[in-house]
């Protein structure tokens, strides 16, 4: 199965890197006067995934990124037609879940999804309430039939605190190289 997505080259042997970009970059703030304050967060991490017959392309990032482990998180979707996301997707709904297939078991709570139009979508509610391998899957819905972009993360438990770091893998199970900061 080929997975590519927003422009990315052709596969080659190996775990692909995980595609990083922004999804829309504001202009840094204005301020009056220099402030020694802590510098801004870095953005969210920007991922994407073709869905399984390749009508759609779904870029995704979290928030708070990385995503928590066992803290709710919400999450900002954009649906595309084509590979390049140059075109946004134009109709049908999105549904989002996720899942823990080695443990036989989803999530604990409903994600809601809003709409926010020209193929965006705000996600909220989201909780991954263990540390392992979850399977992320995008459902979109377009004159009545259905069609799945899914992919994979892997949340790791860190000894210091109880939050987690996720890890972004191909739809085939394949890690994927972890993002450079």
């Amino acid at each position: 199965m080929l997975l590519a997505g927003c422009g990315d080259a052709p596969p080659t042997p190996g775990p692909p890197p995980a595609p990083v970009r922004p999804m829309a970059p504001e202009p840094p703030a204005q301020s009056a006067a220099p402030t020694t304050s802590t510098p801004a967060p870095a953005p969210a991490t920007v991922r994407s995934v073709r869905s399984a017959a390749g009508t759609f392309t779904a870029r995704w990032s979290t928030d708070p990124d990385p995503i928590p482990l066992s803290d709710p998180f919400a999450m900002n979707v954009e649906l595309f037609e084509d590979e390049a996301c140059t075109k946004p997707a134009s109709d049908g709904t999105l549904s989002v879940d996720a899942a823990m297939p080695h443990h036989g078991h989803g999530m604990n709570v409903r994600p809601k999804v809003e709409a926010l139009g020209a193929g965006r979508f705000r996600v909220t509610g989201l909780l991954f309430h263990m540390p392992g391998r979850w399977e992320l899957m995008f459902d979109r819905t377009r004159n009545g039939l259905l069609e799945r972009a899914q992919t994979t993360v892997q949340l790791q438990a860190t000894p210091t605190t109880p939050s987690a770091s996720a890890t972004p893998s191909t739809q085939s199970g394949m890690p994927a190289a972890t993002p450079s900061p």
